[in-house]
């Protein structure tokens, strides 16, 4: 019992160590754009380029500067959350139209002012976090105002969920595809998944009965639509009527959500519906578990023809953290806490770099890092591995001031 207890309190002290002396120094030094909000787009050589300006990347810098504030009080990060926030206000923000663009010009103007459920999702979940230490009135109905608008103008009133793209006028768009290598469909689980975290914490700024039922149909859109019943794996893209459209196996998304699920089903104070919840998280990482694990990390995925991709990429191996973690908390099995520690030893061999900071986007199955991904840009950002540092973090400063197991068994013993 003594060594788990001084297992966990070496992790804590090297994720610790990680975070204070890689991860920050990064972003403390290198996201700012002196001439124009933050940096979008950078080599892992840290050679910046100039790009287009993401909503996505904006609200998940604002999400980790204010949870950086909460978790260590330091007013530098607030200083960043709110600088963030300004740029955000001051050129996301659309004033005519309503919800915030989805891209703007290396100077700050529209460029892609399509209204994608996914990004208003990410900017719902940023803003609820800032709120939390900046309560001003102001930003928390700016969270709910976007939410309206997501109930307005996507929500599918016949089948339930969310249209993927609309309009900046927030007519459903033709083309519904998030990213270039998207499927052109009308709903797809990555958007659902982030709707589904957004909405969390939301929640727990504003009890509403409204975002209350929205909460419990997304969880049961997951439940019901999304895991597929003959694979218990994740559908990737659906129709309106959410028919799958798809094949393949995201492992990445499969693992984060078994947690997100939880920490959604925890917040709605609900004991049946949290029963239900957690061992649906439990079996999601049992099947990870199973199939995805390769040498030292998580494998990326399964594509359409059955290819297993064997390349680390960082966000996956940031949420396999948290995921096992939380399947330890919840089960009490041995293998899961392992793999934490596991894939916490690949990260540090393989995916953090020494030499310029930060991680590296991917390495193949050899750890061989692929310099042609960027170190920075508008889909990368510190919100998977700086969260999933945080989340490690409490939830082990937790469990030893429990001082017990999750199956009940007491670290000192008795």
């Amino acid at each position: 019992m003594k060594t788990v207890q001084n297992t966990f309190k070496s992790l804590r002290q090297a994720v610790n160590h990680e975070l204070e002396m890689n991860l920050l120094p990064f972003w403390l030094t290198h996201v700012k754009d002196r001439e124009n909000g933050f940096t979008s787009r950078m080599s892992n050589d840290l050679v910046k380029e100039s790009t287009s300006k993401g909503l996505v990347f904006h609200a998940r810098l604002l999400w980790t500067f204010s949870s950086l504030y909460r978790f260590k009080s330091d007013l530098k990060y607030l200083k960043l959350a709110r600088e963030c926030y300004v740029y955000i206000k001051a050129h996301f923000l659309d004033q005519e139209f309503g919800g915030a663009y989805w891209l703007l010009s290396t100077e700050g103007q529209p460029d892609d002012t399509k209204k994608k459920t996914y990004g208003q999702a990410f900017l719902i979940y940023a803003l609820s976090e800032f709120y939390k230490c900046y309560p001003h009135s102001a930003i928390r109905n700016q969270a709910i105002e976007l939410f309206m608008h997501l109930e307005q103008h996507a929500f599918d009133k016949n089948n339930l969920g969310y249209y993927e793209v609309c309009e900046r006028n927030w007519t459903l768009a033709e083309d519904q595809r998030l990213s270039d290598k998207d499927m052109n469909e009308c709903k797809s689980m990555n958007t659902h998944l982030h709707t589904l975290e957004a909405f969390t914490n939301l929640y727990s700024i504003c009890e509403d009965n409204v975002l209350k039922y929205r909460l419990i149909m997304l969880l049961e859109i997951f439940r019901e639509k999304i895991i597929q019943s003959d694979t218990g794996h994740f559908g990737l893209f659906f129709d309106d009527a959410w028919n799958v459209r798809s094949q393949g196996i995201s492992f990445g998304h499969e693992i984060e959500a078994s947690w997100l699920i939880h920490e959604a089903a925890k917040v709605l104070g609900d004991p049946e519906i949290l029963t239900r919840y957690e061992y649906i998280a439990g079996k999601l990482a049992e099947s990870v578990y199973s199939e995805g694990l390769g040498t030292g990390g998580l494998n990326y995925e399964i594509d359409g023809q059955g290819n297993l991709d064997t390349d680390k990429h960082f966000w996956v191996q940031a949420e396999g953290l948290v995921g096992f973690l939380n399947a330890w908390e919840i089960t009490g099995q041995d293998e899961y806490r392992e793999t934490v520690f596991s894939i916490w030893d690949f990260i540090q061999e393989f995916l953090a770099d020494r030499k310029h900071g930060e991680w590296y986007w991917k390495v193949d199955s050899h750890g061989v890092p692929d310099d042609g991904y960027p170190k920075v840009s508008i889909w990368k950002s510190p919100y998977h591995n700086i969260r999933a540092c945080l989340e490690v973090i409490k939830r082990i400063d937790a469990l030893l001031s429990k001082h017990h197991y999750p199956n009940g068994s007491y670290i000192y013993g008795g």
